[in-house]
């Protein structure tokens, strides 16, 4: 059934889930059957909710600077958890906006086989809340490809908030920045 049968599940030393792809699919599915248009907004919500506790708790286990200097490996951490192999693209570790494309997102390939047309809802938000949670300011994230239009992965565009973007030199550390936020992207 699984490697071993312990509980409680564990993940960095907290409780944790196990879950099928399939059965994680289904539940916005339901949301949607239920709620219509406003499951988007609740599923948003909630995975932004649950990005910003990550990063909390991120930062009170291993510190702000941590989070930071290693967010390239954070990120990557979206992979082993089983939502996508992502890879991330950039020039320098510390510009704003970058691109992250997932392959084999999970949320997104039941919606492909089904010839659904969604977004990664669930993946976006999280990502969005994780960042601001780490960086303490808000960012954007923005699906430019997802597999459900026919794309061979899913591309996300990562960036301060237009509000936030004013505010970098505060975000990045001067020693880490070009002399603007924007970069190739």
């Amino acid at each position: 059934m699984v490697d071993e049968q312990n509980f409680p599940v564990r993940r960095a030393g907290s409780k944790a889930l196990v879950m099928r792809a399939e059965a994680l699919n289904e539940m916005p599915k339901r949301l949607n059957t239920v709620f219509q248009t406003g499951a988007v907004t609740i599923i948003d919500q909630m995975a932004e909710t649950m990005g910003r506790h990550s990063a909390k708790e991120t930062i009170e286990d291993f510190g702000a600077k941590f989070a930071t200097n290693q967010l390239d490996e954070l990120i990557g951490t979206y992979s082993a958890l089983g939502h996508a192999d992502v890879s991330i693209e950039r020039s320098k570790s510390a510009e704003f906006p970058f691109v992250i494309n997932a392959k084999e997102m999970l949320e997104c390939e039941a919606n492909a086989k089904q010839r659904l047309r969604r977004k990664s809802t669930l993946f976006r938000a999280h990502l969005r809340g994780f960042m601001s949670g780490v960086f303490d300011t808000e960012f954007d994230v923005n699906e430019v490809q997802c597999v459900t239009g026919r794309d061979e992965v899913n591309t996300f565009r990562v960036a301060l908030s237009v509000r936030a973007a004013s505010n970098f030199a505060t975000v990045v550390p001067e020693h880490s920045r070009k002399d603007s936020p924007q970069s190739k992207f």
